[in-house]
């Protein structure tokens, strides 16, 4: 003969996966916003580590013509 299991059980049950299933979703986007990198502070640093990135060397900035 088959027992049923009581309803309360069964909210406890689905609370506790929610808890784990909220749990691991914060854990997943900490670890991937963690390993991306801050925006640059100003345009000309972000110019500076696009030419770092492209050329693979810090880049010399251009003097200003007179």
């Amino acid at each position: 003969m088959r027992q049923t299991v009581a309803w309360w059980k069964w909210v406890i049950v689905v609370i506790g996966l929610l808890i784990i299933v909220v749990a691991a979703g914060r854990w997943i986007y900490q670890r991937t916003k963690a390993s991306q990198p801050p925006p640059p502070a100003t345009p000309e640093e972000a110019q500076r580590e696009y030419q770092e990135q492209v050329l693979g060397y810090p880049a010399k900035q251009p003097t200003p013509r007179r």
